[in-house]
């Protein structure tokens, strides 16, 4: 079927084009570790925002490094592309490809020990109101864990001074103010992609071309959610735990937070 001027956009800008600027893999697996450290035994789980798989492959291969077993484990994602993963027993495996909105009502209650998001629950307009049905679908005792994005003051800081430098160095050897902005601003986001590529040989596929328009895009769009002081008033309102995990590219603020009924 050929496609439409609208549908050739769409699919440029689907999430799956991102997959380069995902969380680097050290950040997953110290989400991991911190979210099942006081898990134990036979546990029933729900991760939201699967996606390609790659969170979850890290949280099952740290879960069976601490003697965790996943008896049963959802999946939940619109755009869930990750039903290849080797999970063991297929009947232990339910996949809702949907929003977390619509798979709300099929998820059973006081069902799980834990159920945890990355770079899934910011995209909820609503966090109360979701908070509050997720914890109702854990088992007493059961934990919530998710991440929200850390404004990225390092990134800007890093882009903002190899713009400043680049253009500085444009300007004294002679090229004019025009021309210096146009390739200091290529320049700068071409960096910043190839700093962010989590495997080098990924450019080639993706293009030059594209290549600095994500990486644009994902300057913007991504990673500009929650300061410090935002993040740990939203903690002491849930009564959540709140962590942070981050490097010098990314960073995302961890939040855990118990079902205590009885």
């Amino acid at each position: 079927m050929k496609q439409t001027i609208r549908d050739r956009i769409e699919k440029f800008g689907a999430e799956e084009n991102y997959v380069i600027f995902s969380l680097p893999s050290k950040l997953r697996h110290r989400i991991s570790e911190i979210i099942l450290s006081d898990m134990s035994g036979v546990v029933d789980v729900c991760e939201i925002g699967s996606h390609l798989g790659e969170q979850t492959k890290i949280t099952l291969s740290q879960g069976r490094s601490m003697a965790i077993e996943f008896r049963f484990l959802f999946l939940i994602d619109p755009n869930l592309e990750c039903t290849e993963l080797k999970f063991g027993d297929p009947a232990k495996l339910s996949l809702f490809k949907c929003k977390l909105e619509d798979a709300m009502d099929m998820l059973p209650e006081s069902a799980f020990d834990l159920i945890y998001s990355v770079g899934a629950v910011e995209s909820v307009s609503n966090y109360g109101v979701v908070i509050s049905r997720l914890i109702s679908k854990l088992k007493p005792g059961g934990k919530l864990a998710f991440t929200i994005n850390k404004r990225p003051t390092k990134r800007r800081i890093l882009l903002i001074t190899c713009f400043g430098m680049t253009l500085t160095l444009l300007l004294t050897i002679g090229m004019n103010l025009l021309e210096a902005l146009t390739f200091s601003g290529v320049a700068t986001y071409l960096l910043f992609f190839v700093l962010l590529c989590k495997k080098t040989h990924r450019i080639p596929g993706l293009g030059l071309f594209k290549a600095i328009i994500h990486s644009v895009i994902f300057s913007m769009r991504s990673q500009s959610k929650m300061s410090r002081e935002n993040a740990e008033s939203f903690a002491r309102a849930h009564g959540a735990r709140l962590t942070l995990v981050d490097d010098l590219f990314f960073g995302v603020w961890l939040f855990e937070m118990c079902r205590n009924d009885q």
